[in-house]
């Protein structure tokens, strides 16, 4: 129970700043990718289509995925872990796969590798026993931070 307030609190934190004023994250840039298949990210499911990744606070505690068409959806993602990415790590998403479902576990921005937690989704997967399988999609591009 305390999870799920602190996840609630955190959550209407995180919306309070977005919707105070602009992120004022002058180095980060967002990505763009084209996902060719249906995954969930926090425990949302998306449809396959493009997204833009970004971060949605200074301290990239706190990051957005948007789809580009608004059918697609929004969503807030927390990170697990947060670490300084190299210039020559490539610009994309990894998923798990087991068997035709995908989740969302990681991205790498060109400053950033994100690791997210595993979604109850998942967690109740991996306790059946299913195989799991890598899988990540690259980049299309990059933009500046508030461009689209």
């Amino acid at each position: 129970m305390k999870k799920h307030l602190f996840a609630l609190i955190f959550g209407l934190a995180v919306a309070a700043v977005i919707n105070v004023g602009p992120v004022n994250a002058q180095n980060s840039l967002t990505i763009r990718v084209d996902v060719p298949f249906a995954f969930t990210a926090n425990d949302k499911t998306f449809p396959a289509g493009v997204y833009r990744v970004s971060p949605a606070t200074d301290s990239r505690i706190a990051w957005k995925i948007i789809g580009e068409e608004r059918r697609l959806g929004r969503s807030f993602l927390l990170a697990k872990t947060l670490s300084s990415g190299q210039r020559s790590d490539p610009l994309q998403l990894t998923f798990h796969r087991y068997r035709d479902m995908h989740f969302l576990v990681a991205f790498n921005t060109p400053s950033y590798r994100v690791d997210l937690p595993l979604s109850r989704g998942e967690k109740a997967l991996r306790r059946v026993g299913n195989m799991v399988a890598k899988k990540t999609v690259t980049a299309i591009d990059t933009m500046e931070k508030g461009s689209h």
